[in-house]
C-alpha cells in the first residue's frame, strides 16, 4: 500500500469461484470468517454476527484503528473482490476445515497457534500467488531496493524472514521466529518497530 497516495501498488485477489466454494464450505461447517474485500483501494472485511469471545476480541483489537479497513456485519456482497478469509477457531475446528480446504485448488492456506491465547488457531486463505513473501520480493524488483529489513511476531512471518538479509523479532514472538532472526527487539505492545526505524 502506498500511503503517499492512498493507493494499493499490487493485490492479488481470489477467482469468484474459488471464493464462493470457501463461503459455501465455512457455512456448511457453520464456521464464521473475517472476509477480506478491496474496492476503490479500501479494505472492507465482512462477518457475521460475533458470539464467541475470541472472535468478539479480534474485533475489538481491529476496529477503528485503522482508516484504511472497515467492519461490516454483513454478508459479502456478490461479485466482491475478496483477498482473503481470517479464521479463529478451536484446533480440532482448524484441523477439520484445513483438510477440506486442501481439495481445493490455488489457494493457499496457512495455519497457526494465536501466540497469546493457547488453544486457539488462526488459519488465513489467500491466492496461492499472495504472501508476505511475495509481496517483499515484488517491491524489491519493482523498486530495485538493495535490501530487506523485516519484523515479526508469528509464525506466518517466517517465510518473510527466510528472504530476508535483516529480519527482528519482538521480544513478545514466538521462539520458531526468533531462533532465524537477525536480532530480538523489545515487545510490540511498546511500539519497539517504530522506535527501531525511528534509531
Amino acid at each position: 500500500y502506498d500511503v503517499k497516495n492512498n493507493h494499493y501498488i499490487k493485490y492479488n485477489e481470489l477467482s469468484n469461484d474459488i471464493a464462493l466454494k470457501i463461503i459455501q464450505l465455512l457455512k456448511n461447517e457453520n464456521i464464521n470468517a473475517f472476509v477480506y474485500t478491496i474496492k476503490n483501494d479500501f479494505l472492507n472485511v465482512y462477518h457475521n454476527k460475533l458470539i464467541k469471545s475470541y472472535e468478539i476480541n479480534f474485533f475489538n483489537e481491529r476496529s477503528n484503528k485503522t482508516r484504511y479497513k472497515k467492519f461490516i456485519e454483513s454478508p459479502v456482497p456478490k461479485n466482491s473482490n475478496i483477498l482473503y478469509f481470517t479464521i479463529l477457531e478451536k484446533e480440532q475446528v482448524i484441523n477439520n476445515l484445513y483438510d477440506k480446504l486442501k481439495l481445493i485448488d490455488n489457494i493457499n492456506i496457512t495455519k497457526y497457534e494465536d501466540h497469546y491465547n493457547k488453544g486457539l488457531f488462526y488459519m488465513e486463505i489467500y491466492s496461492i500467488k499472495s504472501s508476505k513473501a511475495n509481496g517483499i520480493s515484488y517491491l524489491k524488483r519493482t523498486f530495485n531496493y538493495n535490501k530487506i529489513i523485516s519484523f515479526g511476531d508469528n509464525y506466518n512471518d517466517i517465510p518473510m524472514f527466510n528472504i530476508s538479509d535483516y529480519c527482528y523479532a519482538v521480544a513478545n514472538a514466538v521462539n520458531s521466529l526468533k531462533e532465524i532472526s537477525t536480532g530480538i527487539i523489545d515487545s510490540n505492545i511498546h511500539d519497539s518497530v517504530a522506535k527501531f526505524i525511528l534509531n
